[in-house]
């Protein structure tokens, strides 16, 4: 016989809600929905400011006064400017004090003078990426300003400076443009499609897991429905959820990136109501899987504490093909976007750089992915024909 669409609805708008009514199915989806963008908003923010902390730069020199040759040389140098330091600059910036700091050492003027390498010490704190990246650029100019003094030698003894550099190394970017922007944005459809199975976690235990714990699943199943009726409902209402928490988070995210320091971190980007209503409908798909992936594994659970412990690491499943693809040549491969999730993730990836993606593949992609979650909702539908998942109880 057909699925009953009345009883259908009636399970799925008691379900619904019951979920809306439930503070901690709520607090769960909340917590997947904002701690994408937050995180964003934070990476965005610290990647600004240290691009700001390099166009800017002060430079303290502990000893400044025995090399005023460098310390007038990189005064010269755009955004720098030079600070002579009294005090310990190891502890100064072990401490966080200052970010970096040049040391002269107390032969430079000596060895300086008598045509010796003269040292100059470079302190920084590695576990910083600001003092790091601060003291890459200082020791850029420290070695330029060197070359430069050893090149005016060699021409005083009568040698050509090129005589020195039997080898010359020109480093050139060959990379996209794009592929700065890509760097940055990867995160966004990750946190993205990861707010879906989030928001629809809570759901999915509470349904199955959760029945079964308060004895009621049984007598459920003992109503005038159908089990595939009854677990489709259950399933609709979880999709809601999430389709919702999808929606939040893009809107969101927009939000933060609307509002971010875009063009300081090298990143371009247009936003447009089209595009955020296509990526929702890219997502959408991934709204229908997660909770009927997570319904298939809450089925084995004995409770609803057990179901989520189960379900926190069952969620970060879907993001290692995303990351197996950020991270290697795979995602070069045109038959990865026909993956579900992967799929979806490359093409909301193109969406925001603005740029053609193969709208078949797409649909294709949603389409399987519409599938698999079909796929689960069987399986759930059959594990209710056995007694030991409908009665067992811990």
């Amino acid at each position: 016989p057909a699925v009953s669409l009345p009883r259908f609805l009636a399970v799925f708008l008691k379900e619904l809600v019951e979920h809306a009514r439930d503070r901690r199915s709520l607090i769960s989806a909340s917590i997947g929905v904002f701690i994408g963008p937050l995180m964003l908003a934070f990476i965005l923010n610290e990647a600004a400011e240290d691009r700001r902390s390099l166009d800017q730069i002060r430079v303290p020199i502990a000893g400044a006064e025995r090399a005023p040759d460098l310390s007038a040389w990189l005064e010269q140098q755009a955004g720098v400017t030079v600070e002579p330091y009294e005090g310990d600059p190891a502890e100064a910036v072990r401490k966080g004090e200052i970010q970096m700091a040049l040391e002269i050492d107390e032969d430079y003027v000596e060895d300086f003078t008598a045509g010796k390498p003269a040292e100059v010490r470079l302190l920084f704190n590695d576990r910083r990426s600001r003092s790091r990246a601060m003291a890459g650029r200082v020791r850029g100019m420290v070695n330029a300003y060197g070359s430069s003094v050893g090149a005016l030698r060699l021409i005083a003894r009568g040698v050509a400076p090129s005589v020195a550099r039997a080898v010359k190394v020109e480093d050139l970017e060959v990379s996209a443009e794009d592929t700065r922007a890509r760097r940055v944005l990867a995160m966004v459809p990750r946190m993205l499609l990861l707010a879906a199975f989030a928001a629809g976690m809570s759901a999915a235990a509470d349904s199955t897991a959760g029945e079964r714990e308060r004895g009621s699943l049984e007598a459920l199943l003992a109503n005038p429905v159908r089990p595939v009726e009854l677990m489709a409902g259950k399933w609709a209402a979880a999709a809601t959820l999430a389709a919702c928490g999808l929606a939040a988070s893009l809107a969101f995210h927009l939000f933060v990136l609307s509002r971010s320091p875009l063009y300081e971190v090298g990143v371009r980007l247009r936003l447009s109501p089209e595009m955020a209503l296509g990526i929702l409908l890219v997502g959408l798909p991934v709204a229908l899987l997660a909770p009927a992936f997570e319904m298939v594994i809450a089925m084995f659970a004995r409770s609803f504490k057990e179901a989520q412990s189960y379900l926190a690491f069952a969620i970060m499943l879907p993001t290692l093909p995303i990351l197996i693809t950020t991270m290697s040549d795979a995602q070069a491969k045109p038959w990865f976007e026909l993956i579900p999730i992967v799929g979806q993730s490359q093409t909301i990836i193109h969406m925001l750089l603005g740029q053609p993606y193969d709208a078949g593949m797409a649909a294709a992609c949603g389409v399987l992915t519409a599938a698999l979650a079909g796929v689960c909702l069987l399986v759930i539908t059959r594990l209710l024909g056995r007694e030991k998942i409908v009665f067992g109880r811990g």
